[in-house]
Formats: C-alpha cells, structure tokens, sequence
C-alpha cells in the first residue's frame, strides 16, 4: 500500500551505534573494503580522479536530469547514485561519456568512495518516504556525508513535495 505524502510522518531513527559505520546500508560505509567490490571501487576512483567539477544526483530515478545536464554541460563529470538496478541500467544505456552511473545506497558511496571536498554540487530530488527509519535518506548522519564530501562552498540542491520529508538539521 503506498504511503499518503499528506499525513506521511517520519520514523524516530535509530541511535548510531559507531560514528563511523552508515545506518540504513548493507555493510555501511565498510562495504567496499570488501574484495568482491574491488571493481566498483576502481571504478569509481578511476572517474572521480580526472580533474574538473563533479556533480551528483543521488536517487536519479529514470535519469532524465542527470543525462540532459550532462549533455548540456560536458565540462562537468556528472556522478549519478540509484539504488534500483532496473532504474540504472536503463538511463546507463543513453549516458554520455562525462557521466557515471551507480546502482548503490548514496550513503555507502559518500561514505566509503568519495573522497573529502570532491563534489561540488549533489541534488536530492522527491526521496520517497518510508515506514522503516532505515530507509530515510535524509538525515544528520547524511549531512555530516555530505559536508565531509563537498568542497567548501558547495551546493546541495534538495527538493520534496511530502511535508516533514526535510527535516531541519
């Protein structure tokens, strides 16, 4: 049964138990110390190395902001972040060169793949709400990612339409 925006009120979130583990992800920001992620890990390092601004989308959805302004704007390498596969693999068959598209938990990956100071701008378009405190994007845990992961005087561009979505922090 989908949730009512309107009347939609978010979980309590649980205690962070390490200050360095991501509540919500499997293996938290650990997950790609592991061998069997070694690959995704290059290649994440491998796009974020080469100089010039990054931007990225977590929660792309269908990709259609991602793709058209990597387009538009191939002077920016656009890294797109979407934890339904289904959603990757369709908008990765129509990505430009300067455009990386990961099917992960946004919370792992600044956690555990994006370097300090290295984005310069992330968007948060409509996340979903969600009964299960562990699928709430929007937290002080994911601000804290973000401000370690943003250079200084970056931008986050946050966007909800369901009250209470975006909580002051």
């Amino acid at each position: 049964m989908p949730l009512d925006p309107d009347t939609w009120i978010a979980p309590r979130l649980p205690e962070r138990r390490d200050a360095s583990g991501v509540v919500g992800t499997l293996y938290g920001s650990r997950l790609y110390e592991q061998a069997r992620h070694r690959p995704i890990k290059e290649r994440v390092e491998a796009f974020l190395i080469e100089p010039g601004p990054v931007h990225m989308e977590i929660g792309f959805d269908h990709g259609m902001l991602i793709l058209e302004q990597a387009r538009l704007h191939p002077e920016i390498r656009w890294f797109g972040v979407e934890i339904r596969e289904v959603k990757v693999e369709a908008a990765a068959r129509h990505a430009p060169p300067n455009t990386l598209l990961l099917r992960a938990d946004a919370r792992a990956v600044l956690a555990g793949l994006v370097p300090p100071g290295r984005l310069d701008a992330v968007y948060i378009l409509f996340p979903s709400p969600s009964e299960k405190a562990s699928h709430i994007l929007v937290t002080p845990a994911l601000v804290e990612l973000l401000e370690r992961a943003l250079r200084p005087g970056g931008l986050v561009h946050l966007r909800s339409d369901v009250p209470g979505m975006v909580p002051v922090v």
